[in-house]
C-alpha cells in the first residue's frame, strides 16, 4: 500500500467566480473532520444496546499565513467573510492527496462560514510569520474521486 507525507496536499479555493484557485502555498496544515451522529439505545428485557446511524456532519480547519495578497487563502478569507457584497453563501474547495497527480484522491465539497474565524494573530517581539485559523463547515455532501 503506497504512503505519501503528512506535507503533501493541494487545497483549493472558490476565488468567488466560481473558480478554484490553488492555494497551497498559503496554508500551513489543513484538516477535515467527519462526525457521524449515533443514537444508542435499550429495550425491556435486552441488556445489550442497539445503536442507529443518523447524519453526517463535516468540518475544515485551515492554518494558513497571513498576508496582503488577494489571491492567497488569506486573501480570499478577507473579501468572503469581511465585504458586505460577498458576505454568507458557500463556497467551493477542493483538498487533494498527495499532490493531484494521476491517481491522488480528491475531495470536492462546499463549505460555509459558521466556526471559529481568526483574522489577526500578532504577538510583540515575535519573529515568526503570523498564522491565521478558520474553521468552516461542510454544507452538503463530500465527492470522493481519484484522479485519473
Amino acid at each position: 500500500m503506497a504512503k505519501f507525507a503528512q506535507h503533501d496536499a493541494v487545497v483549493k479555493f472558490d476565488n468567488a467566480s466560481d473558480t478554484l484557485q490553488d492555494v497551497s502555498t498559503s496554508i500551513q496544515s489543513v484538516t477535515m473532520d467527519m462526525t457521524v451522529n449515533g443514537g444508542q439505545f435499550h429495550t425491556l428485557g435486552d441488556r445489550w444496546a442497539d445503536s442507529l446511524e443518523g447524519g453526517i456532519m463535516g468540518t475544515v480547519t485551515v492554518n494558513f499565513y497571513d498576508d496582503t495578497s488577494a489571491t492567497s487563502f488569506a486573501g480570499y478569507m478577507r473579501e468572503w467573510l469581511l465585504h458586505a457584497s460577498n458576505k454568507a453563501g458557500v463556497r467551493s474547495m477542493q483538498i487533494q492527496k498527495p499532490d493531484g497527480t494521476s491517481g491522488s484522491t480528491q475531495f470536492d465539497f462546499e463549505v460555509r462560514a459558521g466556526g471559529s474565524v481568526q483574522l489577526v494573530n500578532a504577538t510583540a517581539g515575535a519573529g515568526d510569520p503570523q498564522t491565521l485559523s478558520v474553521t468552516l463547515n461542510i454544507d452538503g455532501p463530500v465527492t470522493e474521486t481519484t484522479i485519473a
